[in-house]
């Protein structure tokens, strides 16, 4: 019963979600419901089948499995020490890496294992350890399995951050991860060999440790013959960006045009390694049963080898039971198929629901499978010649992609890009050639020897003939990113609006499969679409003080950014919904800049200063002199205290009296607390 199988998807999806986001209260509601409906079942008010019992009593089994699987801290974990500065003893479970091609710090994970000091105690729990970089103290290559000793204060990861910034709270816990802990290069050190070999690796450890060797060793390959920009890009086509730090300009550009599922391996990864072992194993063996066996394995290995992304996680369960049908001649419906995969998987990882990639993945392949067919009918308009039916298959799949992640994709990054259906037109013709030859060229790479290097000579000519269309992706991308329409800042849409799209997108593809209502429900569908972009007034300006420049956001959703821009500047903008006003203006004048349509507040800038200090006037009530704030922004306190001393202010403020001084502004502070001197002008 393929519907029965749907639903109970649904419903599982709907209470992992409550059970992750800790709403204990609707556990005692929904049951005193079921037990409302049970009594009015068993007096014959009304009646109820098994299918629909069945159905009513699995939201509560869920809740209380995600509940009881939920990871939990220990009673001698590390978090008992969150705020406290400690030393303790912990060995590394992976290699420290840095986020991102430009960053310096390192970012790993350890397991606790002895508490020095503030007293000497066994010690449990992983956390994350960021190695700040220092020029005195290079930062050593630490490999998993060492034992060293850190000392530095534990902050927690749970800890309440701005939306824009990279929190990774999420996936931390998923890990068991509950804290993070920074130190130097200097304040972490090696301990002895004897402690080292305490600890040694298991067989799992020595997997993991493998398989991120040949990963490494695959990408190596790539970048050492077409070198950083393109090796990398194919790298990320064949493995997944987990496997390669992608050139970060490559990375930014696809992300503006749409294009970022090309670098991440997904289903269209498993499905190009499965058919190609299975053609191959179909033409060497007749057996069934074995055949099936090692393309299943194989697609473990490739779904361990891409690191276990949401995306790859769900192809490999969609694969391995699409292989289990098969062998027994059996046929799967499509969304009662895609709803066992997340059942399992929802089963393996509840916390998978938490997952944006998971997120983004599961919503672009229901659209797909729910709407593709009646949609390329549409495009086609009953076209029997193939040329036609397949530009419209790959029109019907790209809008119906785009359309399933579309409020995703906003809740989560605040802007929208126009150009992804000329991009992804353009493109996709060529992702498919360019990653089947860059799995034969991964393969034969690594089949060199000793001495005789055939493996590598055939790697470095398939990878030269995959850079033809490598370098045309780039340019093509490049040139699309530069474009005003790549990326357009909408701000975070609402709960309400996301749920009326949605609603109104399946009452869209519905009728599109009935072939009734369709002018309404498209109409209905558009106004949805617009209640999506819609973005009212604030209804309270904005300052937000960064470590070395201010972004003033006014109640219409304009914006000035005093200081140095930088990419947080961008998501700062795109979550708000505002534009960057550009104005230029006399060095010698002053620039004012109101915060609102009332007088209420304003600031006032000058060229020469506006990367160190501004002020910020707000009139006052009852014929009162207006109160001046001066604001500077310097990391050097001699300079501010010299520009202090010439406007001669009466006092100063701390950044939390001066957000609390300021009721009818919505100040958040990001910055140290040594970066930024407030003074009071006038009182």
């Amino acid at each position: 019963m393929p519907w029965l199988t749907i639903a109970t998807a649904i419903l599982s999806l709907i209470a992992t979600a409550f059970a992750n986001t800790s709403c204990v209260w609707i556990l005692p509601l929904y049951t005193a419901g079921l037990i409302s409906l049970l009594i009015m079942s068993g007096t014959g008010v009304i009646k109820l089948t098994r299918s629909i019992l069945f159905l009513s009593f699995m939201p509560i089994l869920v809740f209380l499995y995600v509940d009881h699987s939920t990871t939990r801290p220990g009673p001698n974990d590390l978090t008992h020490y969150i705020n406290k500065r400690i030393v303790f003893r912990a060995i590394f479970l992976d290699t420290p890496t840095s986020r991102s091609a430009n960053a310096t710090n390192q970012t790993g994970t350890i397991r606790a294992l002895r508490l020095d000091f503030p007293e000497q105690k066994p010690l449990t729990g992983k956390a994350r350890l960021i190695i700040i970089a220092s020029n005195k103290n290079p930062t050593p290559q630490f490999k998993p399995g060492q034992v060293v000793q850190i000392e530095g204060q534990l902050k927690s990861i749970g800890q309440k951050q701005e939306p824009w910034l990279s929190g990774l709270e999420t996936t931390s816990k998923r890990n068991g991860i509950f804290s993070q802990i920074c130190a130097t290069a200097h304040h972490i050190k090696l301990t002895d060999n004897e402690s080292a070999e305490s600890h040694k690796n298991d067989a799992l450890t020595d997997a993991n440790d493998f398989i991120n060797q040949l990963r490494q060793r695959i990408a190596n390959l790539h970048l050492r013959y077409l070198g950083t920009k393109t090796g990398s890009l194919l790298a990320s086509m064949v493995l997944g960006d987990r496997a390669v730090t992608l050139d970060i300009d490559i990375l930014n550009a696809f992300r503006k045009v749409g294009l970022s599922h090309i670098v991440a391996a997904s289903g269209f990864n498993l499905t190009i390694v499965t058919f190609i072992t299975y053609w191959i194993l179909r033409r060497l063996f007749t057996h069934r049963l074995f055949i099936t066996f090692v393309v299943c394995a194989n697609v473990i290995f490739y779904a361990l080898l891409a690191g276990l992304s949401a995306s790859v996680v769900r192809s490999a369960i969609a694969c391995l039971l699409l292989l289990l049908v098969h062998l027994y001649y059996r046929k799967l419906h499509s969304l009662a198929a895609l709803a066992i995969v997340l059942f399992i998987n929802l089963i393996a990882d509840p916390a998978i629901i938490m997952d944006l990639g998971a997120q983004l993945s599961y919503a672009a392949v229901t659209g797909i499978i729910i709407g593709a067919e009646s949609l390329t009918k549409t495009f086609s308009f009953g076209s029997d010649n193939k040329i036609v039916n397949l530009f419209a298959s790959s029109l019907a799949v790209i809008l119906l992609a785009q359309m399933a992640v579309f409020p995703i994709q906003l809740y989560h990054f605040w802007q929208a890009s126009f150009l992804f259906l000329p991009a992804n037109l353009i493109v996709d013709p060529l992702v498919a050639p360019i990653t089947v030859i860059g799995f034969i060229s991964s393969f034969v790479g690594l089949l060199d020897l000793g001495p005789i290097h055939i493996g590598s000579c055939f790697c470095q000519l398939l990878d030269l003939l995959a850079s033809i269309p490598l370098q045309i992706i780039i340019y093509i991308t490049d040139k699309l990113a530069s474009s005003n329409l790549a990326v357009i800042s909408t701000g975070q849409p609402g709960i309400v609006a996301i749920a009326l799209y949605y609603a109104f997108l399946l009452f869209f593809l519905a009728t599109l499969a009935k072939g009734k209502y369709r002018l309404f429900s498209l109409t209905l569908f558009s106004i949805a679409l617009i209640f999506l972009f819609y973005k009212p007034n604030l209804k309270q300006p904005v300052i937000i003080l960064l470590p070395n420049s201010t972004i003033a956001i006014n109640t219409e959703r304009k914006a000035i950014c005093l200081g140095n821009e930088s990419p947080q500047t961008n998501k700062i903008l795109s979550f708000y919904g505002a534009t960057l006003v550009s104005s230029k203006y006399d060095p010698d004048k002053t620039f004012q800049f109101a915060l609102s349509s009332k007088p209420n507040a304003s600031i006032i800038v000058n060229e020469e200063t506006q990367d160190t200090r501004f002020l910020l006037t707000i009139p006052s009530e009852n014929n009162t002199p207006p109160k001046t704030y001066i604001v500077s922004l310097s990391r050097n306190k001699s300079d501010q205290n010299k520009f202090m001393s010439v406007l001669e202010p009466t006092s100063s403020l701390s950044l939390a009296e001066f957000s609390k001084d300021l009721p009818d502004i919505d100040v958040k502070i990001c910055c140290p607390q040594n970066s930024v001197g407030i003074r009071i002008l006038t009182q």
